[in-house]
């Protein structure tokens, strides 16, 4: 009995370490740990995810009283073309035959609930979207987010030292050039006539700088940051 106690009490402490290092420095704000908790034998870590406005695409989802319980109480059924707010997501750590990702939501009739979604990872996970840094740059407070993906460049770039214009210019991209970035700055910024985010990348000679994303693409479908939103927005919305 003694041995089965602190084989739980390691395993439960191990389950928390591990579910704490996916935090990251959010500074409270969305990608924050609110609970981890059991359910059924299975470990699920609930995240902080409030944003507003979002919609509901082609498939419809039911929503639950019950994170984890698609046989539990149904509440309600969303469908297009509603909108949402969402106030947290909750990843399931044990890989199952159902899905793992869980969004809890509010409707415009203030109802809340949990829907299950065809998501099999964690966008937070890995210290995604978590601070780096904050940069003052001509007056203005720039946050650094953790983003790791690859992008290519659509023309030549000046990769530079800072996230704007007045950034000194490091070296540049070629067009097509393949580059993985380390960071993203949350305020986006208009040059040219196009609205984007400054990133932080590496190239394939180890370089690191930043340059405008307004003129890079991804090969692959859906959106070209995988921020946790974005994510988000691509399982309620599926393309």
């Amino acid at each position: 009995m003694k041995k089965l106690l602190l084989f739980c009490v390691l395993y439960l402490g191990a389950f928390s370490v591990y579910a704490q290092s996916l935090t990251g420095p959010y500074n409270g704000g969305n990608g924050t740990i609110l609970e981890t908790k059991t359910i059924n034998g299975k470990n699920w870590v609930i995240t902080k995810h409030e944003t507003p406005d979002n919609e509901i695409g082609w498939e419809s989802f039911t929503a639950y009283e019950n994170l984890g319980e698609t046989g539990g109480k149904a509440l309600f059924v969303l469908s297009y073309p509603m909108r949402v707010s969402t106030e947290a997501i909750a990843y399931c750590e044990q890989r199952t035959d159902d899905f793992e990702l869980w969004i809890k939501i509010r409707d415009d009739q203030n109802r809340t609930g949990w829907i299950e979604t065809s998501g099999y990872y964690n966008p937070y996970s890995n210290g995604v979207w978590s601070i780096l840094e904050t940069i003052t740059l001509d007056g203005k407070k720039l946050t650094a987010r953790k983003l790791e993906q690859g992008l290519s460049s659509t023309t030549r770039l000046n990769a530079r030292d800072n996230p704007g214009l007045s950034g000194k210019v490091l070296f540049q991209l070629n067009p097509w050039e393949n580059v993985t970035t380390t960071a993203i700055i949350e305020e986006e910024a208009a040059i040219d006539g196009i609205t984007d985010h400054w990133i932080k990348i590496k190239d394939s000679q180890g370089r690191t700088g930043w340059i405008f994303g307004g003129y890079t693409t991804v090969e692959r479908g859906g959106a070209k940051y995988r921020t946790p939103q974005d994510v988000i927005e691509m399982y309620l919305s599926p393309p």
